[in-house]
């Protein structure tokens, strides 16, 4: 017995135990996972030929890793727990898998992970969730068949268990766990000697958009990046009582009322702006006043709207929102002192993120008529041609011939882009739903979903035309102010992403904004210029003073020391926008916060990227950035306190 007993504790001990690994299961979602990776890596746009095989090296070693990590897990739970839970591990694991092949289609359209995604879904009020699903005009039909897809595939992947598990037991491949920890201690060794021994080698400048591309999202050691040290937090948001009470104090009424008309248009593109697909629009920018570059503050719509009508930068939008401002927009709050009636005409849920009360103030008290054409309406065309129908009859009526502010909010341009088809589909060919899948892995449907926005743009230029005729044979026409803008712009992967919200590069940023301002006697002192400067503009030219700067961030269009430089936030769903640029007409500097999540407490910025007017990269130093951007970065950074003696 003595003899034998070395012999029985060698055999029962733990490492030289076998594992039963179900090889074909995770080898199938290994390689899927690989050839997703590696495919939505050779998509990527820019960078060295060794730059895409040092990331498809990394993304096959990550993937790697993962599935033998989940062989060993699930090695353990068959091994030691019932069989349901082996099959509620495999659906998670699956979860894993599906997350990494949903997140190509998503990074490649929008540039955000599902991860990213459920995190500000789960931030999202029930109130605001409705919203952006009818904001984004995919219909219950899509939404029930993406879920009933979901399902399915879940009962497939147990399904594909269930046999590879029956295939595998009659041919089995057992490994003991010591063998497992030292395959997944060597991968990782062997990727982090790849990162170490070649880093120097791909091509730092893309590096963003290829880490995106991983199946973690980052290399084990990423590019250093240069980082900018400011001299205090961002500016804290004014004090309403304070405001409005000053407002009401220093903005006296005006005798001459001339009638504004304020057009925001979604996605309008400048580039699209032409003879072809918008006529009448591009006939009102060369009669009027147009910019050699205007520009959006946000990429997303409720953070433009924001800056549009408080005249402030887009990083204030959530905290006026925590700071319950029920005040409505200081801009449309001037314009009220001064004698005007403002009137809202919508196409849009102004419903989207509480803007109805963020820009209208509580109840939308500081509107005098309201008109929502969506609550009654879903089809975008159609609410577009409501809210013509409304203004035109307003605007022909004789007791509104002055002292209006008509404030229009058009949808038709908002993807996937909506005109009446029967009648007026000009651009051919197209297709008649947007396959966002598809489209992630083939620009081949692009050219026709740029037919989509060629109409739906086609069709709002109708409207506005006929809008200008109309308005034309009105005792008012010369001394009317008409301001048409785009809240931010739209691109067709241009730059290697779909629609907006998702890049701060022209395509996306890059607005139609024109101005009739009575008879355009005085032309604008700037070449180039952004929302917060509109309502400014517009109030300068009526009262002939600048009182407004008090309360504004903008300024006049007309004015010689306007600020020379424009600021555009990324779209960050409910939450604080993180990352921004700053152009200067040349070139634009891409910044983020070190601390994502508490910009308002951050004094430290990551230098992202310095870019050209034709998005491509430039040179730069630290010491570069600070000189050619350092005068905007002090006008939203605190000053730095006083010394103490």
């Amino acid at each position: 017995m003595k003899h034998n007993e070395p012999i029985k504790k060698r055999n029962s001990s733990a490492p030289s135990e076998k594992a039963h690994v179900n090889y074909l299961y995770y080898g199938i979602l290994f390689g899927l996972l690989v050839l997703v990776h590696m495919y939505h890596i050779l998509l990527i746009e820019g960078g060295t030929a060794f730059t895409k095989l040092f990331y498809i090296t990394y993304s096959f070693g990550q993937c790697f890793i993962e599935m033998v990590l989940f062989s060993f897990c699930g090695a353990l739970i068959k091994k030691g727990a019932p069989k349901f839970v082996s099959y509620i591990y495999v659906l998670l694991v699956f979860l894993v898998f599906l997350s990494q092949v949903v997140d190509f289609p998503l990074i490649r359209i929008m540039d955000m992970s599902i991860w990213y995604s459920l995190s500000f879904v789960a931030q999202e009020s029930l109130a605001n969730l409705v919203e952006m699903v009818k904001a984004s005009h995919i219909s219950i039909k899509i939404w029930s068949l993406g879920t009933c897809a979901i399902i399915i595939v879940l009962g497939s992947a147990c399904t594909l268990f269930y046999y590879t598990e029956r295939w595998v037991l009659k041919k089995p491949l057992s490994c003991s766990y010591r063998v497992l920890g030292r395959m997944t201690c060597f991968s990782f060794l062997l990727l982090g000697l790849w990162d170490v021994s070649t880093r120097g080698l791909s091509n730092s400048l893309f590096g963003n958009n290829y880490q995106k591309a991983l199946p973690w999202k980052s290399t084990f050691f990423p590019h250093p990046q240069n980082t900018l040290a400011m001299t205090g937090p961002l500016k804290p948001v004014p004090n309403e009582k304070e405001m409005m009470a000053k407002i009401d104090l220093v903005i006296k009424p005006v005798e001459k009322k001339p009638n504004i008309y304020l057009f925001v248009v979604e996605s309008l593109r400048e580039d699209y702006i032409d003879i072809n697909n918008a006529p009448f629009i591009s006939q009102f920018r060369d009669q009027n006043l147009s910019f050699d570059l205007a520009l959006a503050n946000a990429n997303c719509t409720h953070k433009s709207w924001f800056s549009l009508f408080h005249s402030k930068q887009a990083f204030y939008w959530h905290q006026m929102q925590l700071n319950n401002w029920q005040s409505g927009s200081p801009a449309l709050k001037i314009l009220k002192k001064m004698g005007y009636d403002i009137r809202v005409y919508s196409a849009s849920r102004l419903q989207y993120y509480q803007m109805d009360d963020l820009l209208f103030a509580k109840n939308k008290s500081l509107t005098d008529y309201f008109y929502c054409s969506a609550e009654d309406n879903d089809v975008p065309w159609q609410c577009d041609l409501n809210v013509f129908k409304k203004v035109n009859d307003d605007m022909n009526n004789p007791d509104l011939q002055s002292g209006n502010v008509f404030i229009i909010f058009l949808d038709s341009t908002h993807f996937d882009y909506s005109w009446p088809s029967e009648e007026q589909t000009l651009f051919t060919p197209i297709i008649n739903e947007i396959n966002y899948l598809k489209v992630a892995f083939s620009h081949h449907d692009v050219d026709f979903i740029k037919n989509r926005y060629r109409n739906a743009l086609y069709y709002v230029d109708s409207l506005f035309g006929q809008f200008l005729t109309n308005l034309k044979k009105t005792p008012n026409w010369d001394e009317s102010i008409v301001v048409l803008c785009g809240d931010h712009g739209e691109e067709f992967f241009e730059e290697g992403r779909l629609f907006h919200a998702s890049n701060l590069n022209n395509p996306q940023t890059h607005i139609a904004l024109y101005y009739k301002i009575g008879l355009n006697e005085t032309k604008p002192e700037c070449s180039m210029t952004s929302h917060i400067d509109i309502l400014p503009s517009i109030i300068q030219y009526v009262s002939n003073d600048r009182a407004y700067k008090e309360f504004l961030e903008g300024d006049s269009i007309f004015n010689k020391d306007k600020s020379p430089y424009v600021i555009t936030a990324r779209y960050n769903a409910s939450r604080n926008p993180y990352e921004f640029c700053i152009h200067n007409g040349i070139s634009r500097l891409s910044l983020r916060f070190c601390n994502e999540t508490e910009i308002f407490n951050c004094q430290k910025l990551h230098i992202l990227s310095e870019r050209d007017i034709n998005d491509q990269f430039l040179p730069f130093s630290i010491k570069d950035a600070q000189l050619r951007f350092g005068d905007a970065l002090d006008q939203l950074f605190m000053p730095k306190p006083p010394s103490k003696i």
